[in-house]
């Protein structure tokens, strides 16, 4: 949050203490893997992490005696390099950045997320085959019903499913009766983005003939 990144390292002792740092670009690794795919960014900053160990006796012989690496071995390499304390704890956040991402991907099911987002988008499944609309709404359906997914990840989802799929009454209650009341409006502000929303009886949509939309962003949130 506003740049700032709390996570656990370990010090010279061996204790694990919570420590917070401000994110930029100044540090390197950030400005080089920020927008890569997580697995690129792994592998790239254990590679950049082995290569300073390769240059350093010292680290060269703790690793030699932890075979392969992970981020409590690479906390052992830094406990036995006082002097190098800065740089090497800028591996450790970056590690413990990439398990929380892993750790969120996993918790949220954001594959099978992904996946029906895709599915979606293209009206194909991961085969290239056509998906029906009951098929794709069972898939959401079922998500909604995990309760793995947050409001806002259940919103996007459901947004989604709004703007690409023609769905019937009965399907896009099933879908959208149990959102907040703030998501309930949300979905229905997509009429001034030229999308027929989910009807409900207690509001009156306005008839939109045309719509222009000139400004960079619209806040779907608006009220």
């Amino acid at each position: 949050e506003n740049d700032i990144v709390e996570f656990k390292s370990t010090d010279s002792s061996g204790a694990k203490k919570s420590k917070k740092v401000i994110i930029s670009n100044e540090d390197e690794l950030w400005a080089q893997y920020k927008y890569k795919h997580i697995s690129e960014a792994m592998n790239g900053i254990t590679a950049s992490f082995n290569e300073f160990v390769k240059n350093n006796s010292t680290a060269k012989l703790q690793k030699g005696a932890m075979g392969d690496l992970n981020l409590d071995k690479m906390s052992d390499i830094i406990r036995s390099m006082p002097q190098y304390n800065e740089l090497l704890q800028k591996y450790t956040m970056h590690m413990n950045l990439i398990d929380d991402c892993l750790e969120i991907f996993t918790r949220s099911d954001l594959k099978e997320i992904g996946e029906i987002e895709q599915c979606l988008a293209t009206g194909v499944d991961g085969e290239g085959h056509s998906i029906k609309n009951s098929k794709l709404v069972s898939l959401i359906v079922s998500k909604l019903a995990s309760g793995k997914l947050s409001d806002e990840e259940k919103l996007r989802l459901l947004m989604i499913a709004v703007i690409t799929l023609e769905l019937t009454e009965k399907d896009r209650k099933m879908l959208t009766n149990d959102l907040l009341p703030e998501d309930q409006r949300t979905v229905q502000n997509l009429v001034w983005l030229g999308v027929t929303p989910v009807s409900y009886t207690h509001l009156t949509l306005p008839t939109i003939y045309s719509v222009q939309i000139s400004v960079v962003a619209v806040s779907l949130k608006k009220k």
